[in-house]
């Protein structure tokens, strides 16, 4: 498998670990199968890493959880990997097929490391920021 590929996984499982510890179920992950000499990743809907539940009053609650890596903050506006490609077909995904009950997400990863230059130079501890669809 490729390095950028072994990356996903390890964020989908630290994204897992991080609704199990909210108390959600996750139902679904994704996983990668061997095609002859390929590799191919199966998610659901071929949109979402992570599809997890939990109750809450008594009603049902669904996590729909798409997992981006990205080195440097963006939350996909004009950058040229897919990822705003990616919303869109969450968001039509959503249009279609979601109920009250449901949410969309996508978590995007930011890597520690400093920031800024000179003076403005900060560091920023790095983590999932979560964007509700």
């Amino acid at each position: 498998m490729t390095s950028s590929k072994v990356k996903g996984q390890k964020k989908e499982l630290l994204a897992q670990k991080i609704l199990e510890s909210e108390g959600w179920t996750v139902f679904f992950r994704s996983h990668t199968v061997k095609f002859g000499p390929f590799f191919k990743g199966l998610d659901f809907a071929d949109l979402f890493d992570l599809v997890a539940s939990r109750i809450v009053d008594g009603m049902p609650e669904w996590i729909f959880l798409s997992v981006k890596h990205l080195g440097s903050h963006g939350g996909g506006k004009g950058r040229t990997d897919g990822t705003s490609d990616q919303i869109a077909r969450i968001i039509a995904f959503r249009v279609a097929y979601g109920l009250p009950s449901m949410s969309f997400q996508i978590w995007f990863w930011k890597k520690p490391g400093f920031y800024g230059r000179g003076k403005k130079r900060v560091w920023n501890p790095g983590g999932f920021e979560r964007k509700v669809l």
